[in-house]
């Protein structure tokens, strides 16, 4: 009786060991998913940085050559400022973003670990 129980933990023991491991390939795919699109959403905000400096430097170039056109110059800086905003929330959400990946990622190294350390455990328990 006692015997059969153990190879039935044993067997349940095994079957979670599998399912973790599992888990740690999808949560590893879905972390390397997630580095991806932070790589990109670097290189967008690298883009917007650079259309920024141009339309900076083209609100710069009418407010000198125009100044009957203070107004307009004053709404493009206004729109160049929001647009700046814009730019600095959609940085710290990635920066945000990029932290919560590598908390997760830091996770994920130790879910192995455990994984190891069970399948060990079962092991020994079951010879």
């Amino acid at each position: 009786m006692v015997a059969s129980e153990v190879q039935e933990l044993a067997r349940e023991t095994a079957q979670v060991t599998e399912e973790i491991s599992r888990r740690v390939d999808t949560i590893q795919g879905d972390t390397a998913a997630a580095v991806s699109t932070i790589e990109r959403f670097g290189g967008i905000i690298a883009e917007i940085n650079d259309y920024q400096a141009r339309i900076a430097a083209a609100v710069e170039e009418q407010t000198a050559t125009t100044a009957t056109m203070s107004g307009s110059a004053s709404g493009a800086a206004a729109d160049t400022q929001a647009i700046s905003g814009s730019i600095a929330r959609v940085a710290d959400a990635a920066d945000s973003t990029s932290a919560s990946v590598r908390a997760n990622r830091d996770v994920v190294h130790t879910l192995p670990g455990t994984a190891d350390r069970l399948a060990d455990q079962v092991r020994r328990f079951t010879f």
